[in-house]
């Protein structure tokens, strides 16, 4: 069920059995990597010995890192299949990414956070800065800086070609879960358990806006391509569009589980979100041109 806050009530909810966008998805067996045809999966890469907890497309779209419970990083080549161990950790991973430029990777997992060399897999460092577990970490688009974000209730701010303690955010109240930057770089957003999405300006790390639409906590944030909304993933069974400018909700999705995951299109037409019941992912498509505030429906299935 979607529904809106604007006058009008419940947006119409129809089954989506296509997705015209590369897809990407990490589960208990492996990574599937899903192809620009109605329904269709090209390839599931195994390799991790236990849970797959995070993936990445490096940029150029050729590669995909991934991370696991078994400790490691591994990359795969989209064109053949195969894949190999990039790094290790020495306890579970529980995020990874790639940097802009695709010369780098980081991980996050229960010993910290690292950075390695994306060509040679060389560990070029390792931050154990947060007092436990490290849940995420971001690359922003224009600068060498990787965020992290932990258990400690912290945001920490990482500038790697320097030396020094990194910055630390610290106006959550609870785990911060999650975190993405918009795509000018001009703003991040972390999601926390404690209920709440804060928006910070990364000139001043100022926080510009607090989201509290979640009724339970949010475990995934992403921005929309235009950097103009931000899609929330929430532990109350809801997926939530909100406006960056305004922090207005314009739009809710409900679902029979608890939401873990989601992610919006390059071309803004998608969200899609993973939630803990449904064995495949939420479609959310966003009809007409225009903000989801001015569109003409907003509506979501299952495939």
């Amino acid at each position: 069920m979607v529904k809106t806050d604007r006058p009008g009530g419940f947006w119409t909810v129809r089954s989506r059995t296509t997705a015209p966008c590369w897809s990407r998805s990490a589960s208990m067996d492996g990574c599937g990597f899903g192809a620009p045809r109605p329904g269709s999966i090209a390839v599931t890469l195994r390799g991790h010995e236990g849970p797959v907890t995070g993936c990445a497309f490096v940029p150029g779209g050729r590669r995909l890192i991934s991370s696991g419970n078994d400790g490691s990083v591994m990359v795969w080549d989209l064109q053949t299949g195969t894949g190999e161990v990039l790094a290790r950790h020495h306890a579970p991973v529980y995020a990874c990414a790639a940097s802009v430029d695709g010369r780098y990777f980081g991980s996050a997992g229960q010993d910290g956070v690292r950075l390695w060399d994306a060509r040679t897999g060389r560990p070029l460092a390792a931050r154990s800065d947060h007092r436990g577990p490290v849940y995420a970490c971001a690359f922003h688009p224009r600068s060498p800086l990787l965020v992290s974000t932990g258990e400690d209730h912290t945001v920490r701010l990482w500038r790697f070609a320097e030396e020094g303690v990194p910055r630390v955010l610290r106006l959550h109240g609870d785990q911060v879960l999650s975190c993405a930057f918009s795509p000018s770089g001009h703003l991040l957003a972390t999601a926390s358990f404690d209920r709440s999405v804060l928006v910070w300006d990364t000139e001043t790390w100022d926080p510009v806006r607090a989201l509290k639409h979640h009724a339970a906590p949010v475990r995934f944030c992403a921005f929309s391509p235009d950097g103009a909304w931000i899609v929330s993933a929430g532990w109350d069974k809801t997926i939530r569009v909100t406006e960056v400018g305004s922090g207005r909700q314009e739009a809710v999705l409900f679902a029979d589980g608890n939401f873990m995951c989601c992610a919006w299109s390059p071309t803004a037409a998608l969200i899609a979100a993973g939630d803990e019941w449904s064995p495949e992912p939420h479609l959310l498509e966003l009809v007409g041109a225009g903000p989801p505030s001015v569109r003409g429906a907003l509506q979501g299935a299952s495939r």
